[in-house]
């Protein structure tokens, strides 16, 4: 009796920037800030002191984060290539320093747990080595942990995926390397059988 075909392995996944995504963050981000001018402007012509403090600290201290966050919705708009793909060797998000992460690395996949986090592809190593290998300190990887982040992260936010959808495809990949990586140390053993899924 001849063995079955090896079933094919999952199609390699590119994930592209979402413009309506990204023209309603600009947009949410533009009337806070515009709220913030207003609240700054209004201090400055108001004899009111408190109103004048809170109007320079919100200019002095959330325009700069707006700002960080604007970049990215902004970047969208321009950007038509993959931004993350997830294929048989890995996970690659173009965005990030150490962008990519290969399914060796990967212990566990989950989507986050809260409501800022819910759009979060989250892994954690499968081991310590691989977060020494990658120059993930203590420090870095418990502040990553207490921010409930893994090890590694990808930011589907605003991307034109559903997070559930991608997370079930990192787990086809990741089970295919496992049993790619059982067959190689099993060999012949492994009765024809390619690790495919």
């Amino acid at each position: 009796m001849s063995a079955a075909p090896p079933a094919k392995s999952p199609e390699p996944l590119h994930l592209y920037y979402s413009r309506p995504l990204a023209f309603l963050a600009v947009g949410l981000i533009l009337t806070i800030g515009l709220w913030l001018v207003y609240i700054f402007v209004a201090g400055l012509f108001s004899p009111n002191i408190a109103l004048m403090i809170a109007g320079g600290a919100s200019i002095l201290f959330i325009g700069p984060v707006l700002a960080y966050h604007a970049a990215e919705p902004l970047r969208a708009f321009t950007r038509r290539d993959p931004i993350v793909t997830l294929d048989a060797e890995g996970i690659t998000d173009r965005r990030q320093k150490g962008s990519f992460l290969s399914w060796d690395e990967v212990g566990k996949i989950w989507l986050g747990y809260h409501s800022q986090t819910r759009s979060y592809l989250i892994f954690e190593y499968r081991n310590a080595a691989v977060a020494t290998t990658r120059g993930q300190g203590h420090g870095k990887a418990f502040l990553r942990r207490a921010l409930t982040l893994g090890d590694w992260h990808v930011n589907l936010r605003l991307l034109a995926c559903k997070p559930a959808d991608v997370l079930h495809v990192a787990k086809r990949f990741q089970q295919a390397a496992v049993r790619r990586e059982i067959v190689k140390k099993n060999g012949p053993s492994s009765q024809g059988w390619t690790g495919s899924l």
